[in-house]
C-alpha cells in the first residue's frame, strides 16, 4: 500500500492497495479537498479501528453541519472509540 507523504491527489488514490482505505481517501478528498499527512494517516488508523462505513458516516457528519477540518472528524470519530461504538449499527443506536 502506498500512502502518500504529500499532499494527496486523485491519483495517488488509486494507488492504495486497501480498497476501504480508498473508499475513505476518495469520500475526503471528494468533499474536503486535498488530505494531508496528518489526516491520510488518522483516517488509516481510524478505518481499521472502526471501518470505513463508520469513517466515512464521520465526515457526512462534518460537510452536513459545513465544517470541514480534519480536527472536526477527528473530534467525532474520537468519540465513537470513547463510547466504545465500533460499527454503524452502535452508532445508529447512540
Amino acid at each position: 500500500m502506498r500512502i502518500c507523504t504529500r499532499y494527496c491527489t486523485r491519483s495517488c488514490r488509486r494507488q492504495v492497495g486497501d480498497p476501504e482505505l480508498g473508499k475513505v481517501l476518495s469520500f475526503y478528498m471528494d468533499h474536503f479537498g486535498f488530505a494531508s499527512p496528518m489526516a491520510i494517516a488518522g483516517l488509516k488508523d481510524f478505518t481499521a479501528a472502526l471501518g470505513a462505513d463508520v469513517v466515512i458516516h464521520a465526515m457526512d457528519i462534518t460537510a452536513s453541519e459545513k465544517k470541514s477540518s480534519w480536527s472536526y472528524i477527528r473530534g467525532i470519530l474520537n468519540r465513537y472509540q470513547r463510547e466504545g461504538l465500533r460499527t454503524m449499527a452502535d452508532v445508529r443506536l447512540s
